[in-house]
């Protein structure tokens, strides 16, 4: 019986350490690798590559994905922008085609719910379009790459065996919570060390979902495969079933947001591990198959391995729990080899970070590991509850982990409140007015401090900074010997209009100059107009703006009770005839001098962003977030980002 009982232990044990001795091989290899050398051609033609980024309710993101698009170009690279607005109820498309991407509107799910069936939605129809380009890079809406990304990748595709390509693909977030700093821990080891490693065996680095690249004339042909949860597995193994491996480029990096809470990480990992069963499932037997021809052989057991090679903190926990179990029992052998093998992980994801050249907070979330190795345990325990019951409510997002979309960083509390989720979705009564009671309550805890506040300091301050008051004053009348200060129609709380000072910055005909000059607004969305170097704006005045010296009058407002110290900035009244219902919000709470995105990057923040900060401002009022806003106003103003 004890016998039978070890082997038994000897077989599990052994089983368990194939995947430490696949991950081994493949740091080896990673290092040992070859360098591949591309052959060097003249630049006869300009490389056409098309992006294409899948998005919904991406309004908070998708700016600053074009932003960087916008930024890697290089020369002798074309660049078309193609933006699916896969189902969206907010401002996606509009944000794209204000950018000058071409937007492919999809409504309805008749073809499929996800990414997967926005694709083959999208390559069905724009073929045409989409025939004139080189190269096809999948990104998505949550995304940047980083500035060498489109040199890199067409000194890759010189080499005509290379038909599918992998960029590096890190959170952009890492500063953001612990959590996602072990993100990308997690992922320069699975996209970057492993793809290397695999790469140099000679198998495929696999597509990790983002930061795909294609050859277009493949891609038109054969459409979008995949139609799983995990498409970027599914379609590896398509292509690899065709004879194609990809090859992996660590020097063309996209970053995306990573989950950082508990919340958004397990819908996320829902996702993928329901998907992952599922082409476990479906995708095994046909492995099993190609390792039965010979030029298929080594790549069809990479891949096999891969793929029923668990996540590195669940499988290194497994380890270390097997290897507390064989200890107890008194097998000190075999707890010994499971006890190197989680050495040899812990020795594999030092050699990946420091392969990627990870960042500080990414060292110091390691300390923050027993929590989440917790925090895994009591998530695969969940999962394994809800498989055992059965799907909920139809299925969908229950067990299975169906398609769901992972909550943003930079929605912050307005996600929690269903304001970039769904539009139009009715909040019901109940949320409503707990909702109202909550404001209600936050409005007469701080409302009357803050008034207090608000005299003491905008008193003071006007005291104080009269000298510059008359330096300032002295230096607009010299320079044009035109009106010291500007009245403006603003709108204030609850929509009620006020007169608004400001130091005059312009010249006297700014106003009858903007409608010739809105067409250089740098806002994507053309509600508020922003433009740098602005030809209105006088000598004193860029100084002035600069430092926001022109915006101090307006301390006589806020000692009128017109405005408050801290709040939305108060918006002109054709803006707010532009304002959507999600817009008007801003207009609950007094305007203020400073507000979060005054802080945060001022006019380099897009319209949809203002709008985002205001409203999270909103739902966390709290007088001790005033003081820290207000701690943090002068030094960006002195500071000058954002500034013009």
């Amino acid at each position: 019986m004890k016998e039978t009982l070890f082997i038994s232990a000897l077989v599990v044990t052994v089983i368990l350490l194939v995947p430490a001795a696949y991950l081994v091989i493949l740091a080896v290899a990673s290092v040992i690798r070859r360098t591949v050398k591309v052959r060097s051609q003249a630049p006869v033609d300009v490389t056409r590559i098309a992006v294409v980024i899948p998005a919904h309710n991406e309004q908070a993101l998708l700016p600053a994905a074009l932003r960087s698009l916008e930024a890697a170009r290089c020369e002798g690279v074309e660049v078309g922008v193609f933006v699916i607005a896969d189902n969206c109820t907010d401002a996606t498309a509009a944000i794209a085609r204000e950018a000058g991407a071409t937007v492919a509107e999809r409504h309805g799910i008749e073809e499929g719910r996800g990414k997967p069936f926005a694709l083959r939605w999208f390559f069905d129809r724009y073929q045409e379009e989409l025939a004139g380009f080189d190269l096809i890079a999948l990104l998505d809406a949550d995304s940047v790459v980083e500035q060498p990304f489109f040199r890199e990748v067409c000194a890759a595709m010189v080499d005509p065996d290379v038909e599918v390509a992998q960029a590096y693909y890190g959170a952009s977030n890492v500063d953001a919570s612990w959590r996602a700093a072990l993100s990308e821990v997690a992922l320069s080891v699975s996209h970057h060390l492993r793809a290397l490693g695999r790469n140099a065996i000679g198998s495929t680095a696999g597509l990790k979902g983002n930061g795909m690249v294609f050859r277009s004339e493949r891609l038109l042909r054969d459409g979008w495969k995949a139609e799983s949860l995990v498409e970027d597995l599914e379609q590896s193994i398509v292509l690899l079933e065709e004879g194609i491996r990809v090859r992996y480029l660590p020097g063309a990096v996209v970053r995306g947001e990573m989950a950082s809470s508990a919340g958004a990480a397990e819908a996320q990992r829902r996702r993928w591990e329901g998907g992952r069963a599922d082409l476990l499932r479906r995708y095994v037997p046909r492995l099993l198959r190609l390792l039965l021809k010979p030029d298929h052989r080594a790549a069809a057991a990479d891949t096999l391995l891969d793929l029923v090679t668990p996540p590195l903190v669940g499988y290194t926990s497994l380890l270390a729990v097997s290897g507390l179990v064989n200890f107890a029992v008194g097998y000190y052998d075999l707890a010994l080899a499971l006890c190197i093998g989680c050495l040899y992980m812990a020795l594999v994801t030092v050699q990946a970070m420091l392969m990627v050249g990870a960042s500080r907070a990414c060292w110091v979330a390691l300390a923050k590991m027993p929590l989440f190795v917790l925090w895994k345990i009591g998530f695969y325990l969940r999962l394994l509850r809800d498989r055992l019951r059965g799907p909920r409510d139809g299925g969908g997002n229950g067990a299975g982990g169906g398609w769901n979309r992972t909550p943003r960083d930079a929605e912050g509390v307005v996600t929690a409140a269903k304001v970039w989720e769904g539009l139009t979705k009715p909040v019901s009564r109940l949320h409503a007015l707990r909702r109202t009671r909550f404001w209600r309550t936050q409005i007469r805890v701080t409302e009357p401090t803050k008034r207090i506040l608000d005299v003491v300091v905008s008193l003071g301050a006007l005291i104080a900074l009269s000298p510059l008051f008359a330096v300032t004053a002295l230096a607009i009348w010299l320079e044009d010997r035109g009106p010291i200060f500007f009245r403006q129609n603003r709108v204030g709380l609850n929509g009620r209009h006020f007169a608004m000072w400001k130091f005059r910055s312009m010249y006297r005909d700014a106003e009858a100059r903007k409608a010739a000059l809105a067409e250089q607004n740098q806002h994507a969305v053309a509600v508020t107009f922003k433009m740098k170097n602005d030809p209105r704006i006088t000598r004193v005045g860029r100084v002035i703006r600069k430092f926001s010296i022109d915006e101090l009058p307006q301390l006589i407002n806020v000692l009128r009770g017109e405005m408050a110290l801290i709040g939305p900035r108060p918006p002109v009244p054709a803006e707010v005839a532009k304002y959507r219902s999600i817009e008007l919000r801003r207009l609950r709470v007094k305007p203020g001098l400073s507000c979060l995105w005054q802080i945060a990057g001022r006019a380099d923040i897009d319209f949809a962003g203002q709008v985002k900060l205001d409203l999270e401002y909103i739902h966390s009022a709290h007088l001790m977030n005033d003081l820290i806003i207000l701690a943090k106003t002068v030094p960006a103003v002195l500071a000058a980002r954002g500034a013009y």
